[in-house]
């Protein structure tokens, strides 16, 4: 990540920072409300830096801590897939498109040592992860890209099993220093799911037509045979039409909503399976840099 790219926001990226802080904020409030993000204003050439855009948002009354954690997602997004065009029909047929699944810790341990933890524990066969990119400086801003190995395996490990009902594929990592305590930092894990809105789509469509087509046959059938005789006559084919159609709507509904519940849960899922990976890193990673700090201890006592 080039020095301008890390210290120049654009509007937008200068927008999402506030509205992201702002968020944070009121989150974090017993209030439950923050400054809105639409009240800060600076000017277009100004707003690019990253100083004026945490400026900005300090004096509108966001506390910087907010600001930092803002600015760090925001950096990171950076790297994610693009999300596709032209998602219109997703959109409507999901009731709305989520990008990323995600999951945040706080971990009691220094960002150099949280680092060399993660990379330890998530090339282990539980979790299954292999380091695809380096983005950057992971201590500064930068991101690291691993890809979930073992998805189209039957014997999967822990984290490809966990995911398998969801889209993730890769898990992009990134590392903010706590300024309020040295020894502390935040892990933020990605998993980017925009690539698989519209293949969704057409999945969710099969799904629909096909029960729509069951149930549209068995409410037919099951009319037929109740008419009986009279099923040749004008009156009948009508109630038997109208029969079919009504079985098409409900099984295609049925099929639509079954599949937005899949979806939901595979996302859920995942999104789980991320914060339990989280939690084990950060009880590694507290562990081992207890261990360390008795070592230094135990060193500088050497007579």
């Amino acid at each position: 990540m080039t020095e301008e790219g890390t210290n120049f926001l654009d509007e937008s990226e200068s927008r999402r920072v506030w509205e992201k802080a702002a968020r944070l904020q009121a989150e974090a409030s017993s209030e439950g409300g923050g400054p809105p993000a639409e009240g800060i204003v600076v000017s277009p050439r100004d707003g690019r830096d990253v100083r004026d855009v945490l400026t900005a948002g300090e004096e509108a009354g966001i506390e910087r801590r907010f600001l930092d954690a803002a600015l760090n997602e925001v950096r990171s997004d950076r790297v994610l897939p693009a999300p596709p065009r032209n998602r219109h029909w997703a959109a409507r047929f999901f009731g709305g498109l989520l990008d990323v699944i995600e999951a945040r810790q706080i971990i009691e341990a220094s960002p150099e040592q949280t680092l060399s933890t993660l990379l330890e524990q998530f090339s282990a066969g539980f979790f299954g992860l292999s380091l695809n990119e380096r983005i950057g400086d992971p201590l500064d801003s930068g991101v690291l890209v691993f890809d979930i190995e073992g998805l189209g395996s039957l014997n999967k490990p822990w984290l490809a099993r966990e995911v398998s009902a969801s889209a993730v594929r890769q898990v992009y990592v990134s590392i903010r220093e706590l300024d309020e305590a040295p020894l502390s930092c935040e892990v933020t894990l990605r998993g980017p799911i925009a690539w698989s809105h519209n293949t969704g789509l057409v999945h969710g469509l099969l799904v629909t037509t096909l029960t729509g087509g069951i149930g549209g046959t068995t409410v037919g059938a099951l009319a037929a045979a109740a008419l009986g005789g009279f099923l040749m006559t004008p009156l009948g084919l009508t109630v038997a039409g109208v029969s079919a159609g009504t079985g098409l709507i409900l099984g295609g509904g049925l099929g639509r909503n079954g599949y937005r519940a899949f979806c939901r849960y595979g996302i859920e899922r995942a999104r789980r399976a991320l914060e339990k990976a989280l939690v084990g890193i950060a009880v590694r990673a507290e562990q081992d840099c207890v261990e360390l700090d008795r070592t230094q201890d135990g060193d500088s006592y050497r007579p």
